[in-house]
């Protein structure tokens, strides 16, 4: 008897949920693409300089610039010359390069995997996290040249010749102040971290214990009016970044009396460390940057433009069920001082989705930049499991979050619990949807025919649909966060072959994504030990 009534209520009341919930989840990705497409991207390519309108060196805010780095010897010198040459009021900006002593105590461990390699059947992908990508096929045709017999030997030569990215960066840094940079209008710090557990969180953690001395080589020391800009080390913002910025900041305390919490960057992954592999694996890493440029637009903005609004709305039950979680991203993610300060700082193990998490529960001020940022795309499958994995542990348990924020947030209890219950299903949306949608598509095709078309729309608008126009906005994409002199910005040139399976088989994308959260979830559940690595470059 349970389970009949199990079954009708399945069939009566969650085949037509998911059917709906399916329809109109479509629905919002298509209207946010198209918002998206309209607003940001018809702007085109960036622009060079954007002035700081209305404000004076003195009212424009701090921006401090965190770049931390762990085996980025690649893209030292690009990442320090892109940021260090955006234009801004003198003395108000400052960039910190935060490399940290965990890559010199890892060099050892490293060391001994490399010893293990066979060098007569070596293969970039197998020398990835060892050497850097880039240097792979040249240090592959100089073992080529090498007597067989001393390609070990000569392999762990050339890794213990290489050097770590904080030597890079003070060599680089010692040339410039040798020779003088033209370009460079930022003053540059270097700050080291010490030997200590934690990941890129920890490192932006210990550039915040140094702020004094960041706000002294800007040349000033308000905390009050100081915002904290993260990048990843592959990332080129467009050069008018900081004026937009300061011209927001300027504008929402104008408008409300209030400075905002939280500004986030529109990133758009349009640039290729390498050529995609070709086969499955090709179709997977092709897969994978359509969902991950559909969650940058149509989640990520569209939930920042949501926030946006809904943060006009009179506090009451309509705008705390419609206030969204907004997740930040740790690429182009600019936060307040004082905010930052009272969450704790950058939480563990992904310092955007946490910190986006305690902002929101906080109930700060979180504004969009309509300014674009490039940043890399995933080649190779362990970075995107890598990723997912470590998305849902910083996804689990968001109650303690809560926590976090107990003694600061703007929110009241209720409020609070609400949103902590909107992580929750997100997270179940994520790890159960594509499941759920296929039993109830095929329950819908056997026994709830009337559901079925509902089903297969939603489906079309969910999967091929944004799938046609995200591939349409190539060039788009490109053009917008495309930098003058940006050699790795692509547009992603597929055969039609390709296009046409990737839009055939768009409805399976969501169980790509499920991998990594999967895995993770069953490690954790098995108590095995869980390594969240770095993706590596």
């Amino acid at each position: 008897m349970v389970i009949d009534v199990v079954l009708r209520a399945w069939l009566n009341v969650g085949v037509p949920a998911v059917a709906i919930g399916l329809l109109a989840r479509g629905v919002w990705v298509l209207v946010a693409l198209a918002v998206v497409r309209r607003g940001v991207l018809a702007a085109g390519a960036p622009t060079s300089r954007v002035p700081v309108s209305g404000t004076s060196r003195a009212e424009a805010p701090t921006v401090v610039i965190l770049l931390p780095m762990l085996r980025e010897q690649s893209v030292v010198a690009e990442a320090i010359d892109t940021m260090a040459s955006l234009p801004y009021p003198e003395g108000r900006a400052v960039v910190c390069v935060i490399t940290t002593a965990r890559e010199e105590r890892a060099k050892a461990t490293l060391r001994e995997q490399v010893a293990a390699l066979n060098p007569d059947h070596l293969t970039p992908a197998r020398m990835r996290g060892l050497f850097p990508a880039v240097r792979a096929p040249e240090i592959l045709a100089h073992l080529a040249t090498v007597p067989a017999e001393k390609r070990t030997d000569e392999l762990l030569r050339r890794f213990d010749e290489e050097p770590t990215t904080a030597e890079v960066v003070d060599e680089l840094l010692a040339s410039q102040a040798s020779r003088g940079n033209p370009d460079a209008r930022l003053p540059v710090v270097h700050l080291h971290q010490p030997p200590e557990e934690g990941g890129k969180a920890s490192q932006l953690n210990f550039a915040l214990a140094h702020l004094d001395t960041l706000l002294g080589a800007a040349g000033q020391g308000d905390r009050e009016n100081t915002y904290v800009l993260v990048y990843d080390a592959d990332a080129i913002p467009d050069r008018g970044t900081l004026s937009a910025i300061a011209n927001l900041a300027r504008r929402h305390a104008h408008d409300t009396g209030s400075r905002p919490g939280m500004i986030q960057q529109h990133r758009l992954p349009t640039r290729l460390p390498g050529p995609l592999p070709g086969g499955p694996t090709g179709f997977v890493l092709a897969a994978e940057w359509i969902m991950l440029v559909r969650r940058c637009l149509a989640i990520e903005w569209a939930r920042l433009l949501l926030s946006e609004r809904v943060a006009r709305w009179p506090r009451g039950l309509l705008r705390t069920l419609v206030q969204p979680v907004v997740y930040g991203v740790g690429c182009g993610m600019t936060v307040r001082v004082p905010e930052l300060t009272a969450i704790g700082g950058f939480p563990e193990p992904m310092e955007d989705v946490g910190g986006g998490f305690r902002l929101s529960l906080q109930g700060a001020s979180m504004l969009p930049l309509r300014r674009c940022v490039a940043d890399e795309t995933y080649t190779d499958l362990r970075s995107v499991v890598n990723l997912h994995g470590r998305v849902y542990c910083a996804y689990r348990r968001p109650a303690r979050h809560r926590g976090a924020v107990a003694g600061v947030s703007r929110l009241n209890r209720v409020e609070r619990t609400v949103l902590v219950n909107k992580i929750r299903v997100d997270i179940a949306a994520w790890l159960v949807a594509a499941p759920v949608c296929l039993a109830a598509a095929v329950s819908a095709a056997w026994l709830v025919p009337g559901w079925l078309a509902v089903m297969i729309l939603g489906g079309l608008l969910w999967g091929p649909a944004p799938t046609v126009v995200i591939l349409t906005m190539r060039g788009a994409l490109s053009r917008a966060a495309g930098p003058a002199g940006s050699a790795r910005t692509s547009t992603f040139r597929w055969s039609h072959r390709m296009v046409a399976v990737l839009v055939l088989l768009s409805p399976l994308f969501q169980w790509i994504e499920m991998i990594g959260g999967w895995r993770m979830a069953a490690l954790i559940g098995a108590r095995r030990p869980v390594v969240l690595a770095k993706t590596e470059r």
